[in-house]
């Protein structure tokens, strides 16, 4: 949760989503799947809400909304057909339950890939959505 409960600007939320990317990138590296799998999907949750704020509503931070993925790709004006079935699937099945598993799997790479995937297209987004918003 923001610290404070402040509302956080799209760049608060996207400089979370960077340092949560540059950890799974780490664990990643050290074979640690379960925890990357998980810090990766934690980014794609930040740049989600990241969207979310940059259309000027406050993003869900806590209880089942806050960390539903589908739910935050639907706030911030993502639709599942916008996405592969491959990806939707990985997100779909994604859980923060996660994080109380004891073991990484090759079903945690998979994870990790799909998160990477969707965060840099939510970074794509993104980077759009306020290129437009510092024109007007």
């Amino acid at each position: 949760m923001p610290a404070g409960n402040k509302l956080m600007t799209p760049l608060e939320w996207q400089l979370v989503a960077s340092e949560r990317s540059r950890d799974a990138g780490v664990l990643h590296e050290a074979e640690r799947p379960l925890a990357a799998a998980y810090m990766a999907w934690y980014a794609v949750e930040c740049l989600a809400k990241a969207l979310i704020a940059a259309q000027g509503a406050k993003p869900p931070t806590a209880g089942g909304e806050g960390h539903n993925l589908a739910f935050l790709l639907d706030r911030a004006g993502l639709h599942p057909s916008d996405f592969s079935v491959n990806l939707r699937t990985h997100y779909e099945q994604r859980s923060v339950g996660m994080r109380y598993q004891h073991e990484g799997t090759d079903d945690h790479r998979e994870q990790f890939k799909a998160a990477v995937t969707l965060a840099g297209r939510l970074t794509t987004r993104l980077r759009r959505v306020l290129r437009r918003q510092a024109k007007l």
